[in-house]
């Protein structure tokens, strides 16, 4: 990957011992939702198929789980290996934890090892906001739903108002103390944000995120209207679904691809088998809509994701790449003074 100067970045700050470190704060300071989007996008039209991307694997453990995603592309090698520990949620503790580890160069030196959870939480919110920014065609301020009250709720308040023009913001959850804290945090940044039921809030919006942990869809789909956009990102497993069959069958479907999406996505795997979903032909991958396909109008308009491995290769390497050009900025600087 080059850098906007021209400069082959991976070769040229290749550190010459250990790894350049990226905790959570360092990473957030460089790359916004837009760069991450513009990072994925540049990946794809560069040439990436993600049909050959390398499949998530997972280890059980006494206490959870370990995942690993590899991903290979131009300049850069990298994985990311996190443990989900359920029981750490009760003790206060983060439930994701783990690390990135990005190599570089011809020689595949290692270059960064960023903190893993907050890779995850930039990248997913800004996957959605990659379809949410190729798929919406409503224009004014639009109205969003959040399904669900997890982590990943807010993270996709921050991601999808920094690139679309948000009006008002509805946060819909089973447990009403989280919701209002929620509301709390939202009304805190300057958001018109409020607690809704599925009943009130689905029928008008305009874009909606469902990020539970819910087996079962957690809001009826005849709720949602015709021109809204759905990004379903909570469930990554063929046993798990946010969305239901009926739904699917009146909906414009994209997928991050066609194998991850019916080798992990509930949705659709199980709308294919009940028939909702009528042929795997008919969806539309992210590569497609980074070359400018599009769902049909007057129906709603579905993105399901996972998360990819080189969705999280992508970003971090724009991270690692942000960081060179700042360090290369600051040399140049001193150079100047002298």
């Amino acid at each position: 990957m080059t850098g906007s100067d021209g400069l082959d970045l991976a070769q040229d700050f290749l550190p010459t011992a250990t790894p350049d470190l990226f905790g959570p704060e360092r990473c957030r300071e460089l790359v916004n939702t837009r760069q991450a989007v513009d990072a994925m996008k540049e990946t794809l039209l560069a040439g990436f198929d993600p049909e050959h991307d390398a499949p998530r694997t997972r280890v059980a453990t006494d206490t959870g789980e370990m995942l690993q995603m590899p991903s290979t592309f131009g300049d850069y090698v990298g994985t990311k290996i996190l443990t989900l520990t359920p029981g750490n949620v009760v003790e206060e503790l983060p439930m994701i934890q783990g690390v990135y580890v990005l190599f570089a160069g011809r020689q595949q030196n290692p270059v960064a090892v960023l903190d893993g959870a907050t890779l995850t939480n930039i990248r997913t919110p800004a996957v959605s906001a990659f379809g949410a920014l190729h798929l919406v065609t409503k224009t004014g301020p639009l109205t969003l739903t959040i399904v669900g009250t997890g982590v990943q709720a807010w993270e996709h308040v921050l991601a999808l108002t920094s690139v679309l023009d948000i009006g008002e913001i509805h946060i819909v959850g089973r447990d009403p103390g989280n919701v209002q804290e929620l509301v709390e945090q939202g009304c805190s940044r300057g958001f018109s944000v409020q607690a809704s039921d599925a009943a009130d809030a689905l029928p008008v919006s305009d874009v909606v995120v469902s990020c539970t942990s819910a087996k079962e869809p957690p809001f009826d789909g005849a709720l949602v209207p015709d021109h809204a956009v759905v990004v379903a990102v909570g469930s990554h497993s063929p046993e798990r679904r946010e969305l239901d069959d009926g739904l699917l069958a009146r909906s414009g479907i994209a997928v991050e691809s066609l194998d991850s999406s019916t080798r992990e996505a509930g949705e659709i795997i199980q709308g294919l088998d009940s028939g909702a979903i009528p042929d795997r032909s008919g969806l539309v991958t992210m590569r497609q809509l980074a070359e400018g396909h599009t769902l049909p109008e007057g129906q709603p308009k579905i993105f399901k994701t996972t998360g990819m491995p080189w969705q999280d290769l992508a970003v971090a390497s724009a991270i690692y790449e942000g960081a060179a050009a700042k360090m290369r900025l600051s040399s140049n600087q001193r150079t100047d003074r002298t």
